[in-house]
């Protein structure tokens, strides 16, 4: 049976039943009882509660077992211990959905845990799918259903799924408040069967729903999840706020839901990928989505602006630059129109400042302005306004309002295929309403707002573009087989990290560039690998308890002689003993000096959620300071990889700068593409640092390579 087969009971009921169902008006159970019965259900309502004949003059009955008809869905609002008991009588009722409100599992801990294998284990031997429990339950626009303690208002096509009850119930009405309306709000709570990519799943079949709105406090299952994500927002948007970006954030997030919170950039990381549009609050989530069910897609990143104020245009342009997005001339047709309508102290460059003087004229003339809406050197447009809460306001509205009643957007804007966002006093009552019906445009109360959500609608647009090439990973296989014997070898050794030099072997395996490098047990052998690869060389300690090098002291480079190599081999032990005592030295690396490039780090290391992520940054001792890093879940695409190496902060360097010649990317994208391949292909691998990766004009090289098994 597939998810929508299995959902259906719950989110399409054909009746109900509300256990606890309470006549006290303080009581949870009559708040969720009142909301159901005021939800115009198209089914039956029955309620249980065995102490009281009826609730809300709606009949009672003592158990589920006493109710004459069949029920789908039940909501249980008892004590915690009782929860399986009911669960019981729900499974020989044939109920096939149960929505738990209950508190008192997972989230008080151990004796919690308990709580809810017992409830799965007795929803599963019933076939019942639970939603909750320590939830706020769910709406459902199909079916009119309504089992939360807020009224829904009017439908619309927006699915919310939560994992805060509390929270996560204001949200849902504070975004009604705002014009977003729902097809569905979800309240997940504990988890204890159902998960965020079911509910994902259902959603994305869901005709009703088409964009999808998520509270994120942390995820037990991110690969599924962002598999199924990314299947998602090809169809859909998924806008998300994800909880616990701060250390402390995260903490509370795993007491509140017992949930595993995970790094945030590694989440970032994945939502990037899987094209979901993160906000970073609540406002911005709402602006998001009021941006995306108003407005069509941009094709681009250019923004056009029609401003009131010289000032209010200059801070968008600012959030424009901050965003990514850019500010264009518009055309010269389109300059000479504004030229010829606007008073001569008017701005008829980008931004377009009509001043005071010029907005009758502008805003009349319907035909200029979808000229200049239409102009191919634009693909959005900002309309910034101020001035609107004046004195002798009331006289004004009067004045225009034979104007307001005459004007229709669809016959305005007709042909007109770009989004229009602006920003506006939200009190305003003159220009406001003449915005909004004349040409439909979305208004925030600042041009920050406005922008960030036109960058919001490319960000995703730009998702979709990169998709629709249906670019695949590049299909990259070893050369020999020394990676796997490798890998095994060490396992069965019990080693959990390669040496350098089997490393180094692994790399060349898959075709990464990387220096000659020999293992030296004593003076003798380093002397001898030395002449074998020739002046300078590199040496390095090799030990399984030091795994950053230079913070032992146990890295010596450009050494030009044989005296300068024995020296070393000595100075290295020596510096390794006074380190840590107690560490096995295994031996010390020789290694061909390479070239000084621009230093790079290329590094794997396995999510307990997401998987084998792989790291781009600015290499060196540094990286762990500056973290000047790029990610992306693997497996990664040619273009993905060139994408993170455009997305750190340090991408002018790698393009050229100053004393520094412009690096092979194409190169770099390789490696990555090859290290994505590389633990796809062996899940031993645990995390990986190739730090430092030379890069060159020509090409790259890893110097120093560092590998961790499981």
């Amino acid at each position: 049976m597939g998810i929508v087969e299995q959902l259906n009971p719950i989110f399409k009921p054909k009746s109900i039943a509300v256990i606890g169902a309470s006549s006290d008006p303080m009581k949870f159970g009559n708040w969720v009882t009142t909301t159901a019965m005021q939800s115009k259900f198209k089914g039956p309502i029955y309620l249980v509660n065995p102490k009281v004949p009826e609730v809300n003059g709606l009949k009672t009955y003592a158990n589920i077992m006493d109710v004459p008809g069949s029920v789908d869905l039940v909501s249980i609002i008892v004590p915690a211990p009782i929860v399986p008991k009911v669960l019981e009588e729900c499974g020989k009722k044939g109920v096939k959905g149960a929505i738990i409100f209950t508190s008192g599992f997972k989230e008080i801990g151990q004796k919690g845990f308990e709580r809810e294998k017992e409830v799965l284990a007795v929803a599963k031997k019933n076939g019942i799918r639970l939603v909750g429990p320590n939830c706020m339950g769910i709406y459902s626009s199909a079916v009119n259903l309504n089992m939360t303690i807020l009224a829904a208002g009017e439908p619309g096509n927006v699915g919310f799924i939560t994992q805060s009850g509390g929270y996560g119930i204001e949200i849902f009405g504070s975004a009604m408040a705002q014009g977003i309306h729902f097809s569905k709000f979800i309240s997940t709570g504990d988890k204890v069967d159902l998960q965020e990519y079911e509910y994902l799943e259902y959603l994305y079949n869901d005709p009703d729903t088409e964009v999808i709105m998520m509270y994120m406090e942390g995820l037990e299952r991110g690969r599924e999840f962002f598999e199924l994500a990314r299947k998602i927002t090809q169809k859909k948007p998924i806008f998300a706020i994800k909880i616990g970006r701060t250390s402390a954030g995260g903490a509370a997030a795993r007491s509140h839901t017992g949930a595993l919170a995970g790094e945030d950039d590694v989440y970032e990381a994945a939502f990037r990928q899987a094209g979901i549009i993160r906000a970073y609050d609540v406002e911005e989530l709402f602006d998001y989505v009021r941006a995306y069910i108003t407005q069509p897609l941009p094709k681009g990143r250019h923004v056009g602006m029609i401003v009131g104020s010289g000032g209010l245009g200059c801070a968008a342009v600012d959030k424009c630059c901050e965003v990514g997005l850019q500010v264009p001339p518009i055309s010269d047709e389109n300059t000479q129109a504004l030229k010829e309508i606007l008073p001569e102290f008017a701005s008829v460059k980008n931004p377009i400042d009509f001043t005071a003087s010029g907005a009758i004229g502008l805003f009349s003339n319907i035909m200029l302005l979808k000229n200049t809406f239409a102009d191919p050197c634009v693909d959005s447009w900002f309309l910034g306004f101020t001035g609107g809460s004046i004195s002798g306001i009331d006289d004004i509205l009067e004045t225009f309002k034979p104007m307001l009643d005459e004007i229709d957007s669809k016959i305005v804007m007709e042909g007109i295929t770009v989004p229009l966002v602006g920003s506006m006093d939200e009190h305003d009552k003159l220009i406001r309403p003449i915005l909004q019906k004349m040409f439909g445009v979305t208004l925030y109360s600042t041009p920050e707002r406005a922008i960030k959500a036109l960058a919001a609608l490319n960000r995703y647009r730009e998702y979709l573009d990169e998709v629709n090439t249906g670019e695949a990973p590049p299909k990259v296989k070893p050369i020999d087989d020394s990676c796997r014997k490798i890998i095994a070898t060490a396992l069965k050794e019990g080693r959990k990290s390669l040496t350098e030099v089997e490393a180094v072997q692994v790399l060349a395996s898959y075709g990464i560039p990387a220096p000659e490098t020999h293992l030296a047990k004593n003076t003798q052998e380093a002397a001898k690998f030395a002449e074998k690869i020739g002046y300078p060389v590199v040496m390095k300690i090799v030990s399984p308890e030091i795994l950053h090098k230079s913070d032992a002291n146990g890295v010596k480079l450009n050494l030009k002689s044989e005296s300068d190599v024995l020296a070393a081999f000595d100075s290295i032990v020596d510096n390794a003993k006074k380190y840590n005592a107690h560490a096995k030295i295994l031996g010390i690396t020789v290694q061909k000096m390479g070239a000084p490039g621009i230093e790079v780090i290329v590094g794997m290391k396995k999510d307990i959620q997401f998987g084998p992520v792989i790291v781009f940054g600015l290499g060196g001792i540094l990286v762990e300071l500056l973290k000047d890093v790029s990610m992306r879940l693997a497996p990664i695409t040619q273009t993905q990889a060139e994408k993170m190496i455009g997305e750190i902060k340090a991408h002018k360097l790698l393009e050229g700068y100053r004393q520094y010649k412009p690096v092979d990317k194409k190169a770099l994208a390789l490696i990555l593409t090859k290290i994505s391949a590389m633990v796809e292909q062996n899940p031993e691998i645990k995390e990986m640092d190739l730090n430092p990766v030379f890069a060159y004009s020509n090409g790259a090289m890893a110097v120093d390579a560092r590998i961790i098994l499981e």
